[in-house]
């Protein structure tokens, strides 16, 4: 609402309304996060999330309270906790929460490895622009199964 008031616009979005775009289009309603944040951030997104019908029964968090040093987490590391996390199961996919983690060129490997949808922020984030503003997104580096269901036509 702020935005839309200080400027001409046709639609905003941010991290948390793409993810639950993503998921709609998806049709995933069971989510496993992995999180950097302390628990008081990932409690909201949690509660947003639920909020929109969006369960996540599996959750970890990796609890750092400085966000310069998300930034530095090795994808690694990332990759094993996210592994980790959805050996739980009960789950039909997994989001990496954190526009500051280093997701990218782990999403479509996630994804092979455990037969689940990968979203990240940077990723939901970027899908929900281009859907927004009508813009094709081509060769999309990673988030494979985000591509091919919301691809948007030249």
């Amino acid at each position: 609402a702020q935005l839309r008031r200080g400027a001409k616009t046709r639609a905003v979005t941010e991290p948390v309304s793409a993810l639950v775009a993503a998921c709609a289009t998806l049709g995933l309603t069971r989510l496993a996060i992995l999180s950097p944040y302390v628990a008081a951030v990932s409690e909201r997104l949690r509660a947003v999330l639920a909020g929109q019908g969006i369960e996540t029964p599996v959750f970890g968090s990796f609890e750092e309270s400085e966000e310069a040093r998300v930034a530095r987490f090795a994808p690694e590391s990332i990759h094993a906790a996210a592994v980790d996390l959805v050996r739980t199961g009960g789950v039909d996919g997994l989001f990496l929460s954190c526009t500051n983690l280093d997701t990218l060129d782990i999403i479509a490997p996630l994804e092979a490895e455990t037969g689940l949808p990968v979203l990240s922020s940077n990723l939901v984030l970027a899908w929900h622009l281009g859907r927004l503003a009508g813009v094709a997104l081509r060769d999309l580096p990673a988030g494979a199964r985000l591509a091919k269901a919301c691809r948007i036509p030249a």
